[in-house]
């Protein structure tokens, strides 16, 4: 049997590439309710799908390549592609967290931020 490779995914913001990226998470969910009666269990609601992506930039002296912080002050609506299981998932969406955090110990410098969208197109 073959070895798998794995490698990180790329995220992509507004269709470029972050290379900033040190970590992140991506959570789709399909906020289906489970419905129970005096019967017992009768089914799942069709909810709205969702999709949200934390990830975790490190932040060179120059600054982030991508315009997270300036497009969540303006409220702009923002593109985020993700690979996932062989599959490219396109959201659009908003920018609704940033934090800076930084550690003069060991020169670091890291910005967080919180994407929401709704349900994620596959390509």
């Amino acid at each position: 049997m073959a070895q798998s490779i794995i490698r990180p995914a790329p995220i992509y913001y507004n269709g470029k590439k972050v290379a900033e990226v040190r970590e992140g998470t991506f959570e789709v969910d399909s906020n289906d309710v489970r419905e129970i009666t005096s019967e017992g269990y009768i089914g799942h609601t069709d909810g709205a799908t969702t999709s949200s992506v934390q990830m975790t930039l490190v932040v060179p002296v120059e600054g982030i390549s991508i315009t997270a912080l300036p497009d969540m002050l303006a409220k702009k609506y923002v593109k985020i592609g993700i690979l996932t299981d062989g599959h490219m998932s396109l959201m659009e969406g908003r920018i609704v967290k940033m934090s800076y955090t930084w550690n003069h110990e060991k020169g670091e410098m890291r910005c967080s931020g919180s994407f929401e969208a709704g349900e994620p197109a596959l390509a």
